[in-house]
């Protein structure tokens, strides 16, 4: 769809490009093009919302609040005549549109044109409003109709636009789905007309835009209506933004022209005499960069005759350069005119400035070619004295090479969005880049992974079955995701990944395995040779830990006292005691340190460690305390929530409390009476011996009721409310929430950047080929100081210090562990004393150690938590959901939304107000951020796909067809779309969605594709993979089976004339938090109603209409995926043996249908 053109060019009312209006100029140019359009101050549209729609509370948050349409009548009973610019004989008509003014500054910054544009936007969005609420009565919405459309639309799509409109306050209160699909109607069309490339970042999961239009074009001339409501001298909508993760966001050309470097400064011959002199020694070091940047300053100031030999020592060191990276990238021998381009148009821009980000670029390409091209060593003289001088003392690291060319890579990568070449040129280097990243990653993978693999093997980490086979492959893959993203890999990362791994390590056997360690012990050792260099051996305190861990953890006797005395009753007393501690603040009671507390064998102690120790042990247990908890709630709800909501919302108290009655006593007399008291208790807490005189009181009441309900009052009232909305949206809820995980994010950023920063001095003090004797000598006394000033230097921030500073492990661990221990303080001062030492040097040391000693406490708790899932006989005994995102997110935490989940819906309302502030004329530096994000989360999804569930039928024996390949992974704010194509067929793929409704996470096949060319062994090899794949994402409902359930196709109301975003499924229905709505017949307003809180058996309970059919009663374990379970050794057994037979474990009529028929 094209914008219609306009006749003419747009023509500023000055004839300037950068003009800019006057109000009242403004105001014809609108009323021009609507004689119904009112531009008003936003307070006043604020306060028309709020009256008309009887918004309760402070407004805090007002809906729709830019544009506003409303009859004329009920417009007059909130707003004189004089606030709209009319005099009092006007007569206003008798539909009005109102929209937020732009105040004084906005017009005196903006030129003319944006200024009428924004008008513009939002008259047209306002019309659409009119247009779609004002139909004829023949022409009017039914549910019917409105449920027809959003079938059409999709009904996983209709949901995140519900929740994005939701989320951006664009939703009217009191609205059901026709307000919704207006205001929807509204913003798209909005958005379509005059930001065409917004739209795939602000309805992400809308896949067919053309669906859409044919959808909403039935309702209403768009077109039209957009040449009808355009003001007078409004420029065409421009919509050239468009979101690249590398390319600035200039709407300019080439603002930047390959020869930019060639602009001459006044030519001096001494000055390019003596800068090519200084070319020569940077060239015959090989530090090819520098040579190229005094030759490019040469250039410019070159006289005319010498300019050619400068430009043409330019392009040889440029040549040079790109010799060197075809050589460190293995590249073949191609055309190298795209890196010339690009590398010539960089040295163009270095002489503009010291240091500029042009040069940096440029030195980090060098150094790719100078990780190539220059061995690295270590010297270490630690490690040759452990040895005995078994390991010489200087070794080379081959492992390096690679790791370092990725890591300079990407710092490159980091700098291109700021480069001042063109945005072409940008492009063009950024897929240059990209390229080779993709290339040396490759590498550094092909190499590495025999060393993971030979390393795991020597210890016995070997995958004994399919499933665990698959399994150890992801393993690999994860540490390798880890060196390829960091550059490094610790004992931790082996440990969290085995952890979430089902690869598991095997008890201890015997004496002697707990002194040599456990397979996790033997592999750090193993890593550490093999990958020398890149995995960093366990410091001696996370050996320890892992060992002692082995006997809690790794024997029967350990795992009987964890599960049945230290993690019930320790926790008891724990939480009691932290729960103590709060409580004590909260009363402002304060205790001596010295002064004993909480006991910990209190009867509370006792009785909540024996309901946590059957809470951990019992599954039924568990289920039965569930199950109170459900009926409590529901049971509290019914008495006391729903009849004060029956109340509330009862006709007669909306009656009353919009009455005009009511209304006046509101005004005149609550409002005054309530600032009086306030006056009253301010001036008592002054002098407590005043008292208000009944003469006095009733003088200040009356001074309130004419204040408040004066023009000057109400208008005072309305600015004071101005500035605290403002201060809530910037300091509110959302402000409150962010800064905590900002906190949190701080503390997990801060350790990241001590622990790179720590291994980047590892780095600096590695030798390279071509170093002096002197270099190496040095490099090994350096090296010997820094090794225990790194081992205390990570001890004390990783141990003592970080987890009394993180708030997530301070609570309750290291705060009961200070109240216990700082009562030791006097004593250890005593012992230091009588060892000699200073009394106030003893008190410092005593409370230094006390005060240190609690982060141990959190460390060793927050550490072993991933200890206990090592082990084989601690794993879950059921399939379930894994970490799948980007900080290790399962899928419901990645779609669902909630206080620390809906990763993605958080993360494009992020990308949604900041790219509307970068098209608004900000930066797109945080838009930027944002997308980056969003294709992390891609790209972990696509990692999850591959190594979960593709890499099952490469282990199996079974699986007739081809091989599975990921076409496309689309993400919505609600929703994750798959397209797996097959290499026999390619025309027809198989597409799958996960998707967040009303509170469960469903899963479906939107398009059967290749199934239905599989033969019965396929189909049943392809649904026992699927059944895996959505037991790892944590599926609680499968499309699939809610319709296997109901036998009937049931018609549209009206025929499909368009392409449907998603096939209609069998049967309409809808998925609620409390249940299943089914429209039987077809989407009229038939509707019968299944209680997914009800079971094992629902039956149909007709809410509207009486159905043509008789439904079925359904068995609850047949629709609701989650609750038949999968054990680990039924979901082996299957795959172990022929999974593609029939009757094979997970072949059973609760999975038959989670395949279409």
């Amino acid at each position: 769809m094209e914008n219609p053109s306009r006749e003419g060019p747009f023509e500023p009312t000055d004839g300037e490009p950068t003009s800019r209006l006057t109000l009242g100029e403004l105001e014809v140019a609108v009323r021009s093009a609507d004689p119904t359009a009112f531009l008003v101050l936003p307070r006043i549209l604020r306060r028309v919302i709020k009256q008309h729609r009887q918004l309760a509370g402070f407004g805090l948050v007002v809906p729709h609040r830019k544009s506003y349409v409303i009859d004329g009548g009920p417009l007059l009973e909130i707003v004189e005549k004089d606030e709209l610019g009319l005099p009092d004989y006007a007569v206003l008509p008798e539909k009005v549109i109102l929209l937020a003014r732009p105040g004084p500054g906005e017009l005196e910054e903006t030129p003319a044109g944006d200024v009428l544009l924004d008008c513009w936007r939002l008259l047209f969005h306002a019309r659409v409003h009119v247009a779609l609420e004002d139909k004829p009565a023949a022409k009017q919405f039914t549910s019917a109709m409105i449920r027809e459309r959003i079938h059409r639309i999709g009904t996983a799509e209709f949901d995140e636009v519900r929740a994005v409109l939701g989320q951006d306050d664009l939703l009217l209160p009191a609205g059901g789905e026709e307000s919704v699909y207006v205001e929807f109607a509204a913003t798209y069309l909005e958005l379509r007309f005059f930001s065409a490339g917004f739209l795939p970042h602000y309805f992400p999961s809308l896949k067919s835009l053309e669906a859409v239009d044919a959808v909403l074009w039935e309702d209403i001339d768009a077109e039209e209506l957009f040449r009808a409501t355009r003001p007078a001298g409004a420029p065409d909508p421009r919509d050239s933004f468009a979101l690249d993760e590398w390319a600035d966001m200039s709407a300019e050309g080439d603002l930047f022209p390959i020869d930019a470097f060639l602009l001459d400064e006044i030519p001096s011959q001494s000055k390019y005499r003596v800068l090519m002199r200084k070319s020569q020694r940077p060239a015959s070091l090989g530090n090819v960069v520098r040579a190229a940047i005094y030759h490019a300053r040469a250039r410019r100031c070159a006289p005319p005759e010498l300019a050619f030999r400068a430009e043409s020592a330019v392009k040889t060191d440029v040549n040079r350069m790109i010799q060197r990276l075809r050589a460190a990238l293995e590249v073949e021998q191609s055309s190298p005119q795209h890196w010339q381009e690009s590398l010539f148009a960089l040295v163009g821009q270095t002489p503009r400035g010291i240091w500029t980000v042009e040069a940096r670029l440029l030195y980090d390409l060098q150094k790719v070619c100078v990780d190539h091209e220059r061995e690295v060593y270590t010297v270490d003289l630690v490690e040759w004295a452990k040895s005995f001088g078994r390991r010489p003392l200087k070794r080379s690291l081959p492992a390096q090479r690679d790791v370092l060319m990725l890591k300079h890579l990407r710092s490159a990568a980091g700098r291109l969005a700021v480069v001042r070449i063109s945005d072409g040129l940008r492009r063009q280097l950024a897929r240059l880049v990209h390229d080779a990243m993709e290339r040396v990653e490759a590498r550094l993978r092909r190499r590495l992974r025999p060393r993971i693999d030979a390393a795991l093997d020597e210890v016995g980490l070997k995958g004994r079955n399919p499933p665990e086979q698959v399994a150890r492959k992801k393993l690999v893959e994860e540490l390798l995701d880890h060196i390829s993203e960091r550059g490094f890999l610790t004992m931790g990362d082996l440990r969290d990944a085995i952890s979430r791994n089902n690869l598991k390590l095997p008890d201890l056997a015997e004496p002697l395995d707990f002194l040599r360690g456990d397979q996790l012990l033997r592999a750090d050792r193993r890593l550490a040779l093999a990958l020398d260099g890149v995995y960093r051996h366990g410091e001696f305190y996370m050996r320890w830990m892992q060992r002692l861990s082995s006997l809690a953890f790794g024997t029967a006797a350990g795992r009987f006292l964890t599960r049945y005395a230290a993690v019930p009753f320790g926790g008891a007393y724990v939480a009691l005691a932290g729960v103590h501690e709060v409580w004590k603040m909260i009363l402002g009671v304060e205790q001596s340190a010295a002064e004993p507390g909480f006991h910990p064998a209190s009867p509370s102690v006792l009785l909540l460690g024996l309901l946590i120790l059957f809470l951990v042990n019992s599954a039924g247990f568990r289920r039965a305390v569930g199950r109170f908890f459900t009926t409590a709630y529901r049971v509290f709800n019914a008495l006391a929530i729903e009849p004060i909501r029956w109340i509330v919302q009862s006709r007669l108290l909306q009656q009353i409390v919009h009455s005009r009655p009511f209304t006046i006593s509101f005004r005149f007399v609550v409002k005054p009476l309530v600032w009086t008291v306030i006056v009253w208790r301010l001036v008592l807490l002054d002098e407590p011996s005043w008292r208000m005189s009944p003469g006095a009181a009733v003088s200040i009441f009356l001074a309130f009721n004419l204040l408040l309900n004066s023009r000057l009052g109400r208008n005072a009232e309305e600015v004071a409310a101005d500035w605290i909305v403002q201060g809530w949206h910037r300091f509110g809820l959302r402000a409150i929430t962010g800064l905590f995980w900002f906190v949190v994010d701080t503390f997990r950023r801060l350790l990241a950047v001590i622990e790179r920063l720590m291994y980047s001095v590892d780095e600096f003090l590695r030798f390279r080929s071509g170093e002096s004797r002197t270099s190496l000598i040095v490099k090994a006394v350096l090296g010997f100081v820094w090794f225990f000033v790194s081992y205390v230097l990570r001890f004390a921030v990783t141990v003592l210090i970080e987890p009394q500073i993180n708030p997530l492990k301070h609570f309750p661990v290291v705060t009961v562990s200070h109240k216990l221990l700082f009562g030791l303080i006097p004593h250890l001062r005593a012992v230091f004393i009588g060892l000699g030492m200073e009394k106030a040097l003893a008190l410092t040391t005593a409370t230094a150690i006390i005060t240190g000693i609690p982060g141990l406490f959190g460390f060793l708790v927050w550490e072993l938590k991933e200890n206990w899932r090592l082990y084989a006989a601690n794993r879950r005994r059921q399939l379930g959901p894994i970490p799948i995102g980007p900080h290790s997110e399962t899928m419901s935490r990645l779609l669902k939304p909630g206080f620390h989940s809906g990763t993605l819906s958080k993360r494009y309302a992020k990308l949604r107000r900041a790219e509307r502030r970068a098209r608004a004329g900000g930066s797109w530096r945080a838009a930027h951020r944002h997308a980056r994000a969003i294709r992390h989360a891609e790209l972990s999804i696509r990692r999850w796909v591959q190594r979960e569930f593709l890499e099952l039928f490469a282990q199996s024996k079974s699986w007739p067809a081809a091989r599975i390949i990921i076409d496309e992974i689309r993400l919505g704010t609600n929703c994750v779309r798959l397209t797996l194509g097959s290499a026999d067929d390619a025309e027809a793929p198989l597409k799958l969605v996960f998707e967040a409704k009303s509170g469960r996470l469903l899963a479906g096949v939107t398009a059967s594709g290749w199934i239905d060319r599989l033969p019965p062994d396929g189909r049943r090899v392809l649904a026992a993979a699927l059944i895996g794949l959505y037991k790892s994402a944590g599926v609680e409902m499968v499309r699939q089976q809610i319709e296997g359930e109901f036998h009937v196709s049931v018609p549209l109301a009206e025929p499909v004339r368009v392409p449907l975003a998603e096939p209609v499924p069998p049967l309409c229905y809808d998925v609620t938090a409390e249940g299943l709505v089914v429209w039987p017949d077809d989407l009229s307003d038939v509707e019968v109603f299944y209680d997914l809180r009800e079971g094992p058996w629902i039956a149909p309970q007709s809410v509207r209409g009486l159905p043509r059919r008789r439904m079925p009663t359904i068995e609850r374990r047949r629709i609701i995926f989650d609750e038949v379970p999968v054990d680990w050794d039924r979901w082996v057994e299957a795959w172990e043996h022929d999974v593609s037979r029939a009757g094979n474990p997970l072949d059973t009529s609760a999975f038959s249908s989670v395949l279409p028929p």
